[in-house]
């Protein structure tokens, strides 16, 4: 899972024009941001692996993994719809993206609908997007 996260961290660098490499974190809990993050920014979050063995002594790993986009709130159905294109960007550039071949695959899972976070000062738009690689080892 370290050399999977690794390599998304990598593969967000560089996704929106406002978005610092340094912002894009890994994170233990959806809802809690490191400190020092500015926003636009992106966290990721590994989820339970599953181990399946293999004959010959292979396994089998489907790595879950969360992707979420952070930023503040604006006014405007323009910023919303700009925070929606964001996440589509992720899932675009995710999809069928096998991470110079690390994993054998990956299939988008599901997404999160807009979430409003409560942070001090002011309100965070957050949305997350899930996904499932598999890999033998």
């Amino acid at each position: 899972m370290k050399e999977l996260l690794e390599r998304l961290i990598n593969e967000m660098e560089d996704l929106f024009p406002d978005l610092r490499n340094r912002d894009i974190h890994l994170i233990p809990n959806p809802d809690l941001l490191p400190s020092g993050a500015r926003f636009p920014c992106i966290g990721i979050k590994d989820g339970e692996t599953k181990v399946s063995e293999l004959p010959g002594e292979t396994e089998e790993l489907t790595l879950p993994v969360e992707i979420y986009i952070y930023d503040q709130l604006k006014p405007g159905n323009k910023y919303i719809l700009a925070f929606l294109d964001r996440g589509q960007k992720i899932r675009a550039r995710l999809r069928d993206n096998t991470l110079d071949g690390y994993v054998q695959g990956v299939s988008p899972q599901k997404e999160t609908p807009l979430t409003l976070m409560e942070k001090t000062p002011g309100q965070v738009l957050r949305k997350g997007l899930f996904f499932q690689y598999e890999r033998e080892a």
